[in-house]
């Protein structure tokens, strides 16, 4: 899980080289997420017990509910019609309110504001919501002619705030969608008559797509291919397989299996083509008369429907679209759940004024006291859940059996229990399980050099022969990466050696199932021949393989002058520190970079 894998990193730096190096020293994404890092690193010494985190959490999750209901209360005021001036308030209100709690206690949002690492989620929406906030703000100030003040708010508010988010996660960049959906509530509001908000905010906004989306190109060139090197579908089997996912979304927002809810998604089937499986020709179909219905909304103007489709929809532009994520993540929905809430409540509450039967309302009012006790029933039992993580990795494991990671929880608690015998019972089910799966036969390899003895497991020549048949599977190549990482490497097991690793890397280099992948199995090839001191192959591989970035440029700089290749590593290095440095580096990185330059220096001095 990203909680264990993420954050002991970060930690450790921030022990060692202080707030600064551990925030700005290493990062994720294309900005780094600092300000979400800081705030994990503020409470380092709470580090590995996860109350503190979770109650920062749950605290951001209440202060973000409390600025929705702002701006569903603001925002009301532009679609709701009243019968009496003295209603008015009242159903704002009500409404608001309504809106505000089915989303706050949504069951598929739970795992979003329990999973430590969501955090950037949190953090990136709640200045998402301020900023929204001070654009509602700022449009009534100019509804009042106060054009200078409202400037200041749309600079200081939205862009600060975007900025803020933006530093959070990159997905505060939806920003400039959802400022287009609030601004297509409020351009019948009177504000629409004002020439900064009718000209220059809609060229500010597109001009803003337009920068990050620039910045974003040049920060990802070349990763893009090598990340998707690494996942199980290419470009258009994942624009496919996210028509089908999106609308589950949707389903899980308003009918939630518990079942169905939490982290592990791996099970879900990649659609390969629009009709494998059929249920991608529908899926797309159906995404086509959403179109239609929105194009035919905005020429009616039903700011309702448009309001709620845009926000939704295009709060899924980043993340359920080309950047090469994994498929399936629920957290993905926090914020676009709002749109579909706010429209579906408001139309609910239009649908009660129309009807005038007393008996239909009554009927309406008892359905949706049962739903919403169906609903937070099972809120309750998820948090509860969570709260029992033993409990939580059974009820995973039970109700997704076809799901590899959920399935590996229950070995993952027998170990930690003690009982290696239902590890490996565990484990050899899952192989019969999963019979075309390579992934549990190398893990099994793991768990024989964790838990020697009884158990010979080793890389023998049954595994080769299957790695040149096995489907491809992405905890395959993690698995792999396990054996060249783990602990096991440094001559603590008995069961492969670094030419049984080889010998397997060869086995899926002729496999056509990874013939995709080749590049990356080069860079593990290079990784196992470099722990073995060879560096003439190790460089020989890295050059073959995918692998991009400073990182693996300063790793053959390394190996160069380890092989006395020092003219060679003296240039690749200055050709690193004048076109290839990141955009942030440590003083520690700049201070080694220094180091290791002098370094090479005096050993060419020295050989002349």
């Amino acid at each position: 899980m990203d909680d264990h894998g993420s954050l002991p990193d970060l930690f450790e730096s921030v022990n060692a080289g202080g707030y600064w190096e551990g925030v700005f020293g290493g990062g994720t994404g294309p900005l780094g997420r600092p300000l979400s890092l800081l705030s994990f690193a503020w409470q380092h010494e709470s580090w590995p017990k996860p109350f503190a985190f979770l109650l920062f959490n749950i605290v951001l999750h209440i202060m973000n509910a409390f600025l929705v209901f702002l701006l569903c209360y603001k925002l009301l005021a532009s679609v709701l019609e009243y019968d009496e001036v003295d209603a008015k308030y009242q159903y704002r209100f009500t409404v608001a309110l309504t809106i505000t709690m089915f989303w706050a206690l949504s069951p598929l949002l739970v795992s979003t504001v329990l999973y430590v690492i969501q955090r950037m989620v949190l953090l990136s929406s709640f200045f998402v919501l301020l900023a929204c906030l001070c654009f509602c703000w700022g449009c009534q100030l100019l509804r009042a002619q106060k054009v200078r003040c409202a400037i200041a708010v749309f600079i200081a508010g939205c862009g600060g705030c975007g900025l803020l988010g933006m530093l959070a996660k990159e997905s505060a960049f939806l920003l400039v969608i959802y400022l287009f959906a609030i601004k297509y509530i409020l351009d019948q509001s009177g504000v629409s008559k004002n020439w900064f908000y009718r000209i220059v905010i809609p060229w500010l906004l597109w001009l803003a797509c337009l920068l990050f989306l620039i910045y974003t190109l040049f920060k990802l060139q070349g990763t893009f291919a090598s990340t998707y090197q690494w996942r199980e579908f290419g470009l258009s089997e994942r624009l496919l397989t996210e028509a089908r996912i999106v609308w589950l979304y949707v389903g899980q927002l308003f009918l939630p299996e518990v079942s169905y809810l939490g982290l592990y998604h791996d099970d879900f089937q990649i659609s390969r083509s629009i009709f494998n499986p059929v249920t991608t020709f529908w899926s797309l179909l159906a995404w086509l008369l959403v179109a239609g219905i929105f194009f035919w909304a905005l020429r009616k103007r039903e700011k309702i429907v448009v309001f709620g489709l845009l926000w939704f929809i295009g709060g899924h532009l980043m993340e359920s679209t080309v950047i090469p994520l994994e498929l399936y993540f629920e957290h993905r929905n926090y914020l676009p759940a709002i749109g579909l809430w706010f429209a579906v409540i408001v139309y609910v509450k239009k649908l009660w004024h129309v009807i005038n039967a007393t008996l239909i309302k009554k009927v309406l009012v008892v359905g949706l006291l049962v739903y919403g006790v169906f609903f937070g029933g099972i809120t309750y039992y998820l948090t509860s859940l969570w709260g029992r993580p033993a409990e939580l990795s059974v009820v995973y494991a039970a109700e997704r059996k076809q799901s590899l990671r959920a399935r590996a929880l229950m070995i993952a608690l027998y170990q930690k229990a003690g009982s290696v015998d239902k590890a490996y019972g565990s484990l050899n089910e899952i192989i019969i399980d999963f019979p075309t799966e390579l992934a549990p036969k190398l893990i099994r390899v793991q768990l024989a050099c964790v838990h020697p003895g009884n158990y010979s497991d080793g890389l023998t020549g049954d595994v080769f022969e299957f790695a040149t048949r096995a489907r491809f599977s992405h905890g395959s190549l993690m698995a792999l990466a396990g054996l060249i990482d783990g602990e096991m490497w440094e001559g603590k097991c008995q069961y492969y050696s670094s030419g049984d690793l080889i010998l397997l890397i060869n086995a899926l280099r002729a496999n056509p199932n990874y013939r995709h992948k080749i590049p990356m199995l080069a860079g593990f090839t290079s990784q196992i021949y470099r722990q073995e001191g060879d560096f003439e192959m190790a460089i020989e591989w890295l050059r073959r393989s995918s692998s991009t970035g400073y990182d693996r440029d300063l790793l053959e700089v390394v190996m160069l002058a380890s092989i006395n290749r020092h003219k060679e590593s003296l240039a690749l290095l200055q050709e690193i520190k004048t076109h290839r440095l990141p955009s942030y580096i440590s003083k520690s990185r700049r201070s080694y970079l220094r180091e290791l330059e002098i370094t090479i220096k005096n050993d060419i001095e020295s050989q002349d």
